[in-house]
């Protein structure tokens, strides 16, 4: 149960990423989501206290790729995929640095 609980963070982020990029219409943005929910896919999943911040940037970008979304606001949607990659690789170098 408790390795469950440490993946939590990481397996909701991607699978709403996934039904974002499902739901977004063709284009620019659709591609853009679909590659952040790649890159989710592949990242480690494992959640630790030294993560959280990380973590709460990613989870922020998702929310407002929501938004975007529900909004029918595309044009957004790029910037904020660029954004969100970036708080993910951040995520990833904290975990290489801490071997989680």
């Amino acid at each position: 149960m408790r390795e469950r609980e440490n993946t939590a963070v990481l397996r909701a982020l991607r699978d709403t990423a996934a039904d974002l990029a499902a739901r977004c219409a063709p284009g620019e943005g659709k591609r853009a989501l679909e590659q952040l929910a790649e890159n989710l896919r592949f990242s480690d999943p494992v959640s630790a206290p030294m993560l959280q911040e990380a973590e709460a940037a990613l989870t922020a970008y998702i929310q407002e790729l929501e938004q975007a979304l529900i909004e029918g606001d595309p044009e957004s949607i790029p910037a904020l995929c660029e954004a969100a990659e970036a708080a993910l690789a951040q995520r990833n170098r904290l975990c290489k640095t801490y071997k989680l």
